[in-house]
């Protein structure tokens, strides 16, 4: 079996309908663009750690950033980490590649805890909702897709909790899906919301 005949096997039979859109979207262009594109007509028991590492030092010539050969990486590395579990092949020629480029601090940017008065202030002239909007991001800690996909019946006044078990993808299309579980099981919680906030 070709590495491509596989990977398109993993991503249909294991990744569609298990993950959410964009994670599936996000592996099938790192398969289309970066994978397929490289190792061509590759037999999938021919991938070699070698060979591996050569595929991942060639996106690092390419000028490829870190973190991005770092998200190629995790795909490749998921499928054939299945390819062990399914007994296709004996080990993982992925486990223990170097990763090469600097790794950058991602700079943490946030609003004084003075600022925030104001900020709201300015967010209320663009209209209730968003003043309503950040409130609830400022004091819940809630993601945007998450704060977003809040329905009436996820708030319980009476015990002044929130349950979060959807997020919006603000991407998506498709009407339909435009809900979707939240990005892993432990983002599924319940939290407890100030007085004021009720």
């Amino acid at each position: 079996m070709s590495l491509q005949s596989y990977l398109h096997e993993w991503l249909h039979e294991h990744k569609k309908d298990s993950v959410r859109r964009n994670t599936f979207d996000l592996h099938e262009a790192n398969i289309r663009n970066h994978i397929n594109p490289y190792f061509k007509n590759l037999l999938l028991k021919d991938l070699s750690p070698s060979k591996y590492q050569k595929f991942l030092n060639n996106l690092y010539q390419a000028n490829y950033s870190r973190r991005t050969i770092e998200i190629i990486h995790g795909t490749l590395f998921n499928a054939m980490k299945k390819a062990v579990t399914q007994c296709r092949l004996s080990f993982n020629p992925c486990e223990g590649a170097t990763i090469k480029g600097a790794v950058r601090k991602r700079e943490v940017k946030f609003i004084d805890s003075d600022n925030i008065p104001s900020f709201l202030k300015e967010a209320y002239q663009y209209g209730y909702v968003y003043w309503l909007f950040f409130l609830v991001l400022i004091e819940t800690g809630l993601r945007k897709g998450e704060a977003a996909a809040l329905r009436w019946p996820d708030i319980n006044f009476k015990d002044q909790t929130i349950t979060v078990s959807k997020t919006l993808d603000f991407k998506e299309k498709a009407k339909d899906k435009l809900f979707g579980d939240t990005k892993n099981y432990n983002s599924r919680r319940t939290i407890t919301i100030s007085k004021s906030l009720t």
